[in-house]
């Protein structure tokens, strides 16, 4: 690539990420949900339950744009009045609660308890439910379909194609799409702060998950098998490209830098979504050609095309904590938790990210400090962490943690501490809901049980 070409480029991407940091940032938190829709039968979800639902709920809360998919169905429906969403994420055994910027948690707290009342009485009117789970738990008996539109049909494809994106990873778990859910939360960012959160971020992965694991792999030995479907299917290739940072940022070029080295996999054109073998994106605007592969009829074709500077709208990356085009830090790596308990991993980063500096100086002095937060995060991901993990220092840095985010919270005035109370029980034992979940499943406790109690908002 011609050096006027790179400096094109990198300017474009400059832009796309630092000008939104330009408008003056906030205390507003922006959060998402993902649920696993589950038939109590024991069969798999029926799709016209969740069509039916998804009418009644925009009917009755007035979320007014609503868009269809090709068989005429919601599949996402925005308020107009607060900018609320309900979605199908990739598939219609996942329903999604996306909420609007808002001052404190509490006022996104009652939106949402209305919201997911009425989901909840409607789908158990048909035999169905929501449950607070990482992992869909029937997800080996539903329809593993994506939802019939362009991008999620693309998205479905590329992961599960093996002849086509060169990569070792390709064809393993490509389904996790339609049975993984999140929890995650926005923040809004400036220039001056997004190297300093974004690496205190990174560092605390290891200790998130002790505390918010909540997808049990079927033998039970992780408790937090999500971070894999990325890490070790086509999004991974690029080892940029998902899971953790692999370099501290000390200034915003470096962030620009690695964005630079992170991979494209598709664009569209003539109204088709396209994908294709990851390439960084120095490279993606270097060719004078790409050849992409969509599927018609059944069929795949390939047609080859020419990247435009316009092709970094598809831009994505699945890294634990990314940085958005809306000026925000997006935290991504929380499994959906108990629905009683949601709203404790909101308010917990929410809390850090007021006290960076105490946190990073927590790290700093603690017995994991020379240790890589990706390696450690990874062991204990685990359900048996190894001998060499000292558990008493483990529990010290993961409650001192709940100390300095309990002060950030303090210092935004609204009384937000209060949602971090189950996250002081599960630091003392060093359990999470996925840990209880595989506990009380040996203990002969029923599946249906669980469901249940972990889709039950008290």
């Amino acid at each position: 690539m011609k050096n006027d070409q790179l400096d094109a480029v990198r300017k474009a991407l400059g832009e796309k990420l630092f000008q939104p940091m330009q408008r003056l940032a906030t205390d507003q938190v922006g959060v998402e949900f993902e649920f696993p829709v589950v038939n109590l039968s024991g069969d798999a979800v029926d799709f016209a339950v969740c069509h039916e639902t998804a009418e009644q709920f925009c009917a009755h809360f007035n979320f007014g744009q609503v868009q269809r998919d090709r068989n005429s169905e919601i599949y996402s429906a925005t308020s107009e009045a607060c900018g609320d969403n309900l979605s199908f994420d990739c598939s219609y055994n996942t329903m999604e609660l996306s909420f609007g910027p808002e001052e404190t948690i509490d006022i996104l707290k009652a939106r949402f308890e209305g919201y997911f009342t009425f989901l909840q009485d409607v789908l158990k009117a048909h035999g169905h439910a929501l449950t607070g789970m990482g992992i869909n738990p029937r997800r080996d008996c539903n329809v593993m379909v994506p939802v019939p539109v362009g991008r999620y049909e693309m998205l479905f494809d590329y992961l599960r194609d093996c002849d086509h994106v060169q990569s070792s990873h390709a064809g393993q778990t490509p389904a996790f799409g339609l049975y993984a859910c999140a929890s995650q939360i926005q923040m809004d960012v400036t220039e001056d702060s997004v190297c300093e959160m974004l690496n205190v971020l990174n560092l605390i992965e290891p200790y998130k998950a002790v505390l918010f694991a909540n997808s049990v792999s079927k033998d039970r030995k992780k408790l937090l098998s999500r971070d894999d479907f990325w890490r070790y299917s086509n999004h991974g290739t690029n080892p940029k490209n998902a899971y953790l940072y692999e370099k501290h940022f000390k200034t915003p070029q470096d962030i620009l830098d690695y964005a630079m080295e992170t991979s494209l996999f598709c664009a569209e054109r003539n109204g088709r979504y396209l994908y294709f073998p990851q390439i960084a994106i120095q490279d993606y605007f270097a060719r004078e050609t790409v050849t992409g592969y969509y599927r018609d009829g059944g069929e795949m074709h390939a047609m080859t095309f020419k990247p435009e500077l316009s092709d970094l709208q598809y831009f994505r990356t699945y890294h634990l904590n990314a940085l958005t085009f809306r000026g925000t830090v997006e935290c991504r790596s929380v499994c959906t938790q108990p629905v009683k308990e949601l709203w404790a991993a909101p308010a917990f980063h929410a809390g850090i990210v007021r006290q960076l500096k105490e946190v990073q100086d927590l790290i700093a002095d603690s017995a994991f400090a020379k240790t890589d937060p990706g390696e450690l995060r990874a062991k204990l991901c685990k359900r048996d962490w190894d001998e060499a993990i000292s558990k008493k220092e483990l529990k010290r840095v993961v409650t001192e943690l709940l100390k300095i985010s309990e002060a950030g919270l303090q210092t935004r005035g609204y009384g937000e501490e209060n949602y971090l109370e189950p996250l002081w029980d599960r630091a003392e034992r060093l359990s999470s809901p996925g840990r209880d979940f595989a506990e009380a499943l040996e203990s002969g406790r029923s599946l249906e049980k669980l469901i249940l109690d972990y889709g039950s908002l008290k």
